[in-house]
């Protein structure tokens, strides 16, 4: 059967590509779970105007980002969080955190995807961050955890 994949799969495709599965493959498991649609020319074409939808908002925010580059290299965070006596944090910061560190900061929302952090910071201090702003461009910024006022 000849299915139009609505969202990405893992081993089988990615969004918007045709593919040819078995019958029952398709309909026990892909169109009930809505990860894909018959292939008919009504569902392509909805699924092209959605994928180059997605496509055009990506490089809009790509743009955004490579414009603010210099803007995001020169900036540093501070991120508040809980610890104990020798800096160790209760939680971790991680990319949400980052991320809304950033946003706070300067009103510009950078997917989480895009933060390069390696495994959580667990510890108060200063760290560098890289920030991917495209897929050949990265940019490192300063990040310090500080501790949270005890109440």
């Amino acid at each position: 059967m000849k299915i139009i994949l609505n969202k990405t799969f893992q081993n089988l495709g990615k969004k918007g590509e045709i593919k040819n599965v078995a019958d029952g493959f398709a309909r026990n498991f892909l169109l009930p779970r809505e990860i894909a649609l018959a292939a008919n020319s009504s569902n392509i074409a909805k699924i092209t105007a959605t994928v180059q939808e997605e496509n055009k908002i990506k490089k809009e925010s790509e743009n955004k980002l490579v414009k603010i580059k210099d803007e995001i290299k020169s900036l540093s965070l501070k991120i508040q969080a809980k610890a104990d006596d020798q800096g160790s944090l209760f939680g971790a910061v991680g990319r949400s955190e980052i991320q809304k560190a950033l946003f706070s900061k300067m009103k510009v929302k950078i997917p989480r995807q895009k933060i390069d952090l390696e495994k959580s910071i667990k510890s108060l201090g200063r760290h560098t961050v890289n920030i991917q702003i495209t897929p050949k461009s990265t940019v490192k910024i300063k990040l310090e955890i500080i501790e949270k006022e005890k109440s």
